[in-house]
């Protein structure tokens, strides 16, 4: 975790199996046939408060108490400096080793404590897990890292002093390793030790940072000692920063771990990878594919936490490991060596703009001839911190796009655009070169438009508000969509940024719809941290991000205190409509299990939707396989199928199995045209098919809405259905996307959807008894008028502040 910060997060509440947020079934997996499960209530704080006042864990956590509770380094032995009385904050807490300023961290905070000292911390811990638990805490859980000691091994400070005096602590660690830990780094090429880690940074110097290799045994029984004791200790897991693959090692033991791994693989999997001869491939070898290279670092890694999960399950039979894992794209890999997943650096949910326009799509109707004199005025609010990096990078631009619906092939028409803020009053920030870009929907051909006056607006130039105007006369006939371009300068000349904006419904808003279906498919469950959620300004992005994961996911969110007491409340009172519902759509997307699936956690908007963001933009129900579990019985009730994995590894009774389902009436698409199946060009494999494309209209459950405007345009769903003896229940999730992301205003603005009214496809033979409205904001279930019809239920919808839960029963 990058940031040195106390974090006080969010979501969760259900005890899943017995009174731990895991699930009953191995770790990790792909299960092929996901069932929803009881949100859970996550909480992280890497404070001391907690562990030097016992007496405040009863008074905050009382009334709702976490199923995670994620801590910091209060442990008996730190992975960084070894028995150290220092214990909180992450690894760059420790501030200058030979100065520590005044509240700062000195030599005396990583000293060695004595073996005595030692026995007694731990003896606290144990009263400190046991308070926790009697508050109600379902799992609590501290922090380790997975590749990280800190010191200096020439002058033997740091890790190496405690090193050097191991035996003093063998009844806890054992014996001392017989390699120095200077040996336990990782290593480039040449062997030099490498790492993307600084090696000296400023929080350490005049010391260093190294970064041990998850395949040194040394490092690792050192680790899996660490665990069991966390685990004798009384906590619930391990929290392992840095599990991520990112650092390629080239020591002798990754040699050899490597050559063990290509061992392992099928036929299939070899000839997929690109090895045609194992016996002489290496780690060394330059032939070696990248990705045959990262499933490779993956799986030590999953290796590595296998291990530390069966060294304190000696201990403790429901101990959880929850690795730092970051990306989506490798986690179903990770196996059955984690319990729940974090990715750190998650862009939260919301949308871009907010108003109750009638079509979000900024589009131009050019016929032949004259059209009306009709025009639409668009409000625009963007924001983004991540443009030129951190909280120094942050983009803001206000303005009002003021185009005509339609106009004439050859006649000269105006559009314009009010510039309503750029940057703030308090920094130096500036935007220039402004245009529009009209791109013409059949031909793809754009046609630029140059806005005037050419000026820089902002700080250095004229302050907004500022109105550009531009000429454009259109070239052929045809819809033209819109997008704003311009250049911005943040605090100086030449740290430049080309900004572009593309007006189109699939990048209004910011889901996490597709990667959250995914990850349903995963026994583990997951946590997704981000900073802009978790704080008391931005409640409704907060309240957002738990009602996405409830719906689409198994997973939690950090959020609020605020927002974690109501979601408590909520899930505590619904527990029923999400325990062991099956998902219910006939449109299906293909993930791969290794990753190469559209979309990542932090990356938005995508300029190119995914098939996800697009079929639930237009409010249809839809749910994801995995290409290694999904088989026949999958296809019964499918109507429609795309690849969404750009790299499939199926076998060849899954490819049978589509063909079927082809041959039966089926439609089947691809997401990219470059998708291959087991190292082959999709159409070799499984006969020509067709490429997707975004707002086509494929087979599949009707919309839920029909012809969106304003507001109800984010609304997204989800259903699931559960059948016990003659009672049939369909919980139907809606969630309002209409919420703005922070940083784009001074409000956490909430666009409340009214009256919306919606049509839900229902199972054949289902009789509708009744429909219940459940909302966190309200502890009474509201009933619902409705209309059953053949294989339809139509109804309004109550107001939508951010989320609703519809329990629709029937037998």
């Amino acid at each position: 975790m990058a940031k040195n910060v106390k974090k006080s997060l969010c979501v969760d509440k259900s005890k899943l199996s017995s009174n731990h947020p895991r699930p009953a079934m191995p770790a990790g997996q792909a299960v092929g046939k996901p069932l929803t499960r009881p949100p859970f209530i996550y909480v992280i704080d890497y404070g001391v408060k907690y562990y030097e006042d016992f007496e405040s864990i009863e008074k905050d956590f009382r009334s709702a108490p976490p199923g995670l509770m994620h801590i910091g380094k209060t442990v008996p032995i730190t992975h960084l400096w070894g028995p150290a009385p220092i214990f909180w904050g992450e690894n760059q807490m420790t501030w200058h080793p030979a100065t520590g300023k005044p509240g700062k961290l000195a030599l005396e905070n990583i000293r060695l404590l004595s073996p005595g000292e030692l026995s007694e911390r731990i003896k606290r811990m144990k009263d400190y897990t046991d308070k926790f638990h009697a508050a109600g805490v379902t799992a609590l859980i501290p922090y380790l890292c997975s590749r990280t000691i800190a010191g200096d091994h020439e002058t033997r400070k740091g890790f190496w002093e405690f090193y050097d005096k191991w035996n003093d602590y063998a009844q806890w660690v054992g014996q001392r390793p017989p390699e120095d830990p200077f040996t336990w780094v990782t290593r480039d090429r040449s062997g030099k030790i490498t790492g993307d880690y600084p090696y000296a940074p400023d929080y350490f110097a005049p010391w260093h940072r190294y970064r041990p290799c998850v395949n040194n045994p040394h490092w690792r029984s050192y680790q899996q000692a660490l665990v069991r004791l966390v685990a004798e200790a009384g906590y619930d897991g391990v929290f392992m920063d840095n599990s991520h693959h990112d650092s390629l090692c080239f020591c002798n033991h990754c040699q050899q771990a490597f050559k063990n791994y290509i061992l392992t693989l099928s036929k299939q999997e070899l000839e997929t990878l690109g090895v045609k001869d194992p016996s002489i491939m290496d780690l060394l070898s330059e032939t070696a594919s990248a990705e045959l290279v990262r499933r490779f670092l993956v799986v030590s890694i999953a290796r590595h936490l296998r291990a530390l999960k069966e060294a304190a399950r000696a201990v403790n039979q429901r101990f959880l490991i929850f690795p730092n894992i970051s990306r989506y794209q490798c986690m179903m890999a990770y196996g059955d060596s984690c319990d729940i997943y974090m990715f750190e650096g998650a862009r939260p949910p919301g949308c871009f703009f907010m108003g109750n326009t009638k079509e979000w799509v900024i589009a131009i109707d050019v016929k032949e001839k004259a059209g009306n004199s009709s025009r639409s005025q668009h409000i625009f609010k963007y924001a983004d911190s991540n443009t030129l990096g951190g909280d120094n990078g942050l983009v803001q631009m206000q303005a009002q796009i003021d185009v005509p619906v339609s106009a004439a092939v050859g006649q000269e028409t105006m559009l314009a655009c009010k510039l309503i803020k750029v940057g703030n009053d308090k920094n130096h920030d500036c935007a220039f070169n402004f245009e529009f870009i009209l791109t013409n929907n059949a031909s793809g051909k754009e046609e630029k438009v140059a806005l005037l006056p050419k000026i820089t607006v902002g700080y250095g130039g004229e302050r907004p508000p500022m109105e550009l105007k531009g000429r454009w006369i259109p070239g052929e006939s045809g819809a033209y969509r819109l997008s704003f371009r311009y250049k911005y300068t943040i605090h100086r000349p030449g740290n430049d940024a080309e900004m572009s904006h593309y007006f189109i419904s699939d990048s209004i808003y910011s889901t996490h719809i597709g990667q959250y279906l995914y990850y349903a498919n995963a026994s583990a469950r997951h946590v997704t941290l981000e900073g802009g959620s978790q704080n008391d300004a931005t409640p409704n992005t907060g309240e957002l991000w738990a009602a996405e994961c409830a719906a689409f996911s198994n997973g939690s969110p950090h959020v609020a205190p605020a927002v974690r007491e109501k979601y408590h409340a909520f899930f505590s009172r619904t527990k029923h409509l999400y325990d062991a519902f099956t998902p219910y759509a006939d449109i299906g997307l293909l993930y791969g299990y290794w990753g190469h699936n559209p979309n990542e956690m932090g990356c938005f908007p995508e300029r190119e939707p995914s098939p996800a963001d697009n079929i639930a933009d237009a409010h249809r129900l839809l749910r994801v396989f995995i290409d290694k579990t999904i088989n026949t019985d999958d296809f019964t009730g499918l109507k429609t199928l795309i690849l969404c994995g750009t790299f499939m590894e199926l076998t060849e009774s899954q490819v049978q199995a589509i063909k079927k389902f082809r041959q039966s009436g089926g439609e089947v698409y691809v997401y990219k045209p470059e998708t291959k199946i087991n190292g082959q060009p999709c159409q070799d494999v499984i006969g020509d098919t067709p490429l997707w494309q975004p707002g086509k209209n494929i087979a599949g459950h009707p919309p839920l809405m029909k012809h969106a405007e304003g507001l109800a345009r984010g609304l997204r769903f989800a259903a699931y259905t559960k059948e016990t003896g003659g009672k049939r229940v369909m919980a139907l999730h809606v969630v309002n996307y209409n919420v703005m992301l922070p940083g784009m205003s001074a409000l956490q603005e909430v666009g409340v959807v009214k009256g919306a009214s919606i049509t839900i496809p229902v199972p054949p033979a289902w009789r509708i008894k009744s429909v219940k409205a459940c909302d966190p904001d309200s502890e009474k279930t509201q009933s619902l008028s409705f209309q059953a019809l053949e294989g339809q239920l139509q109804l309004i919808l109550p107001d939508v502040r951010i989320y609703k839960l519809l329990e629709i029963s029937a037998e």
